[in-house]
């Protein structure tokens, strides 16, 4: 029976491991992990055998502009099998259904140097944006207050680029509506200009 061989096996993996009782455990463990891994890729190949026997039969039954036009073809397959925005789909995949080089996760201060000039570029298209860089740039203060220093200006201007390089990574790399970011990530994306045109910035 079942049973039986899944037992026999067991008591074989049992016998064949020598050393101590970790040594034993840790082969058993590996030797289970390769056979679920061995029959998830073998459930994946009957699936995909069944996909393909299925869009055989699609494409025999009907012309492929009635395909089109009743989301039948592979993309939209892959569309349905993304668990992505669809408008979001062309953006983060090739014209081969394979998906792009992911943008980095949403942390603070590590920005590479594409991304930096990235955000300068936008950040000198957005008018909002660029009236907020130049507010915090200004050298007009309130009666009584100090004018701020070179390194706070640098550090006010780069929360400003930081936001924007957060901004896209959270809707390019984790497929976030801009609405979404707007409203639950702004801790991350501090700057308010940023923050009210994030469709401009994507």
């Amino acid at each position: 029976s079942d049973d039986g061989s899944l037992f026999g096996d067991d008591d074989d993996d049992e016998d064949d491991v020598g050393g101590s009782g970790a040594d034993r455990a840790e082969v058993l463990r590996l030797k289970r992990e390769k056979k679920r891994l061995n029959r998830e890729e073998r459930r994946k190949a009957k699936r995909e055998r069944a996909e393909r026997r299925r869009r055989a039969r699609l494409r025999r039954a009907f012309e492929p502009v009635q395909l089109v036009e009743n989301f039948c073809t592979e993309r939209d397959d892959a569309i349905r099998l993304a668990d992505v925005p669809e408008r979001y789909y062309s953006r983060i995949h090739d014209g081969g259904g394979k998906k792009k080089k992911r943008d980095p996760p949403p942390t603070k201060g590590d920005a590479t140097p594409e991304e930096q000039e990235e955000a300068h570029w936008i950040a000198a298209r957005v008018p909002a944006i660029e009236r907020e860089l130049l507010a915090l740039s200004a050298t007009m203060v309130n009666p009584g207050e100090e004018p701020p220093t070179d390194e706070q200006v640098q550090e006010r201007e780069g929360a400003v680029l930081d936001s924007i390089v957060l901004a896209l990574r959270y809707m390019r790399g984790e497929n976030l509506e801009p609405d979404f970011v707007k409203r639950y990530r702004a801790d991350a994306v501090a700057s308010p200009a940023v923050r009210d045109n994030l469709h401009a910035v994507l």
